[in-house]
């Protein structure tokens, strides 16, 4: 799924000149009628992974169940997709897919994609949130962090690492220009990863640019199997290579493996719910 990487402000209105009115005695142009026959439907869709979304800094992958009921005629969809993997990519910075729930239901006739996704960026004892909630034609997209500083504040210590009284005109520049982008207005460098995935053929491609001492690191991986996928993690120091494989055994339980360059491996069990 590829969402767009630049909203407009708002819906341009345009004023509509007819310029081919029907002349007078012509006859009416007939009108398509419903289909006589309407089936009913009920039917359900299982997405057990691989449902990428990507655009607008964001690289993730979800899963999750849909209903589709009613008739050919007037078909219903409701469901629910939860975040499996991802980040965010914002401003030169990853943020990491803490939570993300898509909720699909109708209302008023339509069909509403609901939001509630978090990411998170860490540097140390301050740690930022990027929420994105609401409807998916009309998100809201707000910061919170810890400690709670108004947004600008957050934006700065986000991309400079200080308050705004500390930043130069130029990063003052920078930072206006990376609300704009928050807010959709701007536009998005995921570019470069989108092609870099699809050159090498991996369903996963992610920088991390890592806390503390870590360092950063770049992952890589792809679906050999229903259910099996086998990844590498590369870092920037020696020794921190390391192979991947995560083998999903139900829906709520998985099994991750990871050989490292040093011969060092490790083994767990990941079990989730959602609710």
């Amino acid at each position: 799924v590829r969402l767009i990487d630049a909203l407009p402000p708002e819906i341009v209105r345009l004023d509509v000149e007819e310029i081919g009115l029907r002349r007078a005695g012509a006859p009416v142009p007939a009108r398509k009628t419903e289909d006589a026959f309407a089936a009913r439907l009920e039917i359900g869709v299982a997405i057990p992974k691989q449902l990428f979304v990507r655009g607008r800094g964001l690289d993730s992958e979800w899963q999750g169940n849909l209903r589709v009921f009613g008739t050919t005629a007037d078909a219903e969809v409701t469901g629910q997709l939860s975040a499996v993997r991802g980040q965010f990519s914002f401003a030169g910075k990853t943020f990491k897919l803490a939570k993300g729930v898509i909720e699909i239901d109708e209302r008023d006739g339509e069909f509403v994609a609901l939001l509630d996704v978090q990411t998170e960026f860490t540097d140390d004892d301050f740690v930022a949130n990027v929420n994105v909630t609401g409807p998916a034609t009309k998100p809201e997209i707000g910061l919170t962090s810890t400690p709670e500083l108004p947004r600008d504040e957050v934006l700065a210590r986000i991309l400079f690492g200080r308050g705004t009284g500390q930043l130069s005109p130029i990063e003052a520049l920078q930072l206006a220009e990376a609300a704009a982008t928050l807010s959709g207005v701007g536009g998005s460098s995921a570019g470069l990863l989108d092609k870099v995935r699809s050159t090498l053929g991996v369903d996963v491609l992610q920088v991390d640019a890592g806390e503390g001492d870590a360092g950063p690191s770049v992952r890589a991986g792809k679906y050999v199997a229903e259910g099996v996928f086998v990844g590498a993690k590369q870092g920037a120091g020696p020794g921190a290579s390391a192979a991947t494989v995560e083998i999903e055994l139900t829906p709520n339980i998985s099994l991750e493996s990871e050989v490292g360059q040093t011969g060092r491996s490790r083994a767990g069990v990941n079990w989730q719910f959602n609710y």
